[in-house]
């Protein structure tokens, strides 16, 4: 028994057709802007001036590049615990007795230790340096916000 081909035009689709000049009538868009800005001063809200725009772009720059340091220093500690395991684990391997195993472990256990606290204050460093240059560029707008907002 085969199998019918059905048509690839059914009664559920529907033409999509690009919208025309006239077919649209005014936008809301324009109104509801006009609706929206009383609101906001009557709420006290200070509206966005182009600094403050551009002071949040390279305040978000220096962030994205703060955390692309972060994530590289990871994968740097992550990696490098991963080799002193592997060394570890040959180490084990070529171990002759248990005196052998014992001093391999205790190697392993101090020099991860020593790393871990290491690497955990070169990354606190690293997290405190990503936020004073991320914050940089928002320190005078912020301030300059709150001037605004105490002498209104």
């Amino acid at each position: 028994m085969t199998a019918k081909k059905k048509s690839r035009k059914s009664p559920k689709t529907a033409l999509i057709s690009r919208p025309t000049r006239d077919s649209g009538g005014a936008r809301p868009a324009v109104e509801s802007a006009v609706c929206v800005a009383p609101a906001v001063a009557e709420l006290g809200f200070i509206p966005f001036g182009a600094e403050d725009v551009d002071a949040v772009a390279r305040s978000s720059v220096a962030l994205a590049d703060g955390i692309q340091a972060f994530g590289q220093a990871l994968i740097e500690m992550q990696r490098l615990s991963v080799s002193t395991g592997l060394s570890a684990v040959c180490a084990l391997v070529d171990a002759r007795n248990l005196q052998d195993v014992i001093e391999v472990q205790r190697r392993f256990v101090n020099g991860s230790v020593e790393n871990a606290v290491r690497d955990t204050g070169g990354l606190a460093e690293l997290a405190n340096r990503v936020v004073k240059e991320a914050w940089a560029p928002l320190t005078p707008r912020v301030g300059a916000g709150l001037g605004r907002t105490r002498s209104s």
